[in-house]
């Protein structure tokens, strides 16, 4: 969590105890909220830092640093951080989709996506995987599931929840799943059989 624009580590056992001593670990956080997964070898932190650049970071178990912050991103202007991101770990691939303006508006943020390796490079470089909205493509949301990466978001041609899959060599798969109409950003969920997505319906 962010306290004093510092991210903070905390372990805490299943009876609510803590377990070693609160770290300050990483750097500095601009927001919003970081992102944590476990990797079954220690933890993976992706979070925005205070110049509103996206940022990668690996702990060990017992959160010492593995793998210094790493940047991922180069923000095209200060007034336009990478402020909406997901994360998610396959067991084997680490993927990372965040919003992002890269150029003038219109028309405003489009959605990337990449797969991490654990020392914070990249498989590949960035791939543009949702653009072309009249407005700003928002609200990346990842799960993983049959073989691919899952990314759910809002569309900037027209407001409403869609889908899209994605490989884990970036390669995007035809067509598209139609989730809400005028639904606002989402959290989605895969319990190994069954996704359930949660958002705020906005109106009819």
């Amino acid at each position: 969590w962010r306290e004093a624009a510092s991210l903070t580590f905390q372990r805490v056992a299943p009876s609510g105890a803590l377990v070693g001593a609160k770290l300050t670990v990483l750097g500095a956080i601009g927001g919003p909220n970081p992102q944590l997964l476990w990797l079954g070898t220690g933890w993976a932190v992706v979070w925005m830092g205070p110049d509103g650049n996206l940022n990668y970071g690996r702990l060990n178990p017992d959160g010492s640093v593995a793998v210094a912050a790493t940047p991922l991103t180069t923000i095209f202007t200060p007034l336009s951080p990478v402020n909406d991101f997901s994360a998610v770990w396959s067991g084997s691939f680490l993927g990372v989709a965040w919003a992002e303006l890269l150029g003038s508006d219109p028309p405003g943020r489009d959605l990337y996506f990449t797969v991490l390796n654990l020392d914070g490079t990249k498989a590949f470089p960035e791939i543009t995987a949702v653009s072309g909205g009249l407005f700003a493509d928002a609200a990346p949301r990842l799960y993983f599931a049959g073989g691919r990466f899952h990314l759910v978001h809002l569309h900037g041609n027209v407001s409403g929840l869609r889908e899209i899959e994605i490989e884990t060599n970036g390669t995007i798969m035809p067509g598209q799943r139609f989730w809400a109409n005028r639904g606002g950003s989402s959290a989605v969920a895969w319990n190994g059989a069954t996704l359930a997505i949660l958002w705020p319906q906005l109106r009819d």
